[in-house]
């Protein structure tokens, strides 16, 4: 019970000094660019709550497209003096599948595609290390000559994407919107014939002007 007994006492963390106030200085142009700044964050929250209702709407057209069964082609959206090339992609083999996604797919029939970044090895021949059967015959051999550490394995690792067929598959099978979300990117690429910044700046005041909560809301008031 000693340790109990000659315990000490936890002191209290000291409390950090107080911190200087800093000396203010007048910098000419700073409130512009503070405004600036701020501006560019509230057109960032806007664009992506009009961007997302956009590519919702235009995922509806693909879908609309591919329901003989058929892999849908890219078209030019337009609005107004505004236009873009809207194009379903494959999903980018840079961009992991989830064991949710991998579920998805299987339970419709597709099979994803397993990349392996890493091959698992134990310092030799990478064509035998999946041979548990030689390797357990190494092992005898080896047994009572070195330690049983003197051999480590690299594990594997992989990751599982979207392969071209998968795409096809999926587009001929006809899945359901899910599937085909989870296998593709929508890539749109919007341009203006004339670049008015007053126009532009009249035009999406209200996407800036309401509460981040409600933007959503005004961009697809604006789609409709």
């Amino acid at each position: 019970m000693a340790m109990f007994k000659n315990a000490k006492a936890v002191e209290a963390p000291a409390k950090p000094a107080a911190k200087k106030a800093k000396t203010e200085i007048q910098l000419a142009g700073l409130l512009q660019v503070a405004e600036i700044d701020a501006l560019m964050k509230a057109l960032a929250s806007a664009k992506a709550a009009l961007d997302s209702t956009v590519k919702a709407e235009a995922f509806t057209e693909f879908m609309t497209m591919a329901a003989d069964g058929s892999r849908p082609e890219s078209f030019r959206g337009v609005d107004g003096i505004a236009s873009a090339s809207v194009e379903l992609r494959k999903r980018s083999t840079m961009s992991a599948l989830s064991d949710d996604e991998v579920a998805l797919l299987t339970k419709y029939g597709l099979k994803a595609e397993k990349m392996i970044a890493t091959q698992k090895l134990f310092g030799i021949n990478p064509k035998h290390a999946e041979n548990e059967a030689l390797l357990e015959k190494v092992e005898a051999a080896l047994k009572d000559i070195v330690p049983e550490d003197f051999i480590v394995v690299q594990e594997e690792k992989s990751k599982f994407v979207v392969a071209d067929s998968v795409i096809e598959a999926a587009f001929k099978s006809k899945a359901p919107r899910e599937v085909i979300e989870a296998v593709t990117v929508l890539a749109l690429k919007p341009k203006l014939e004339v670049t008015d910044i007053a126009a532009i700046i009249e035009n999406v005041k209200d996407l800036i002007t309401v509460p981040a909560t409600s933007q959503a809301n005004v961009a697809a008031s604006r789609v409709a």
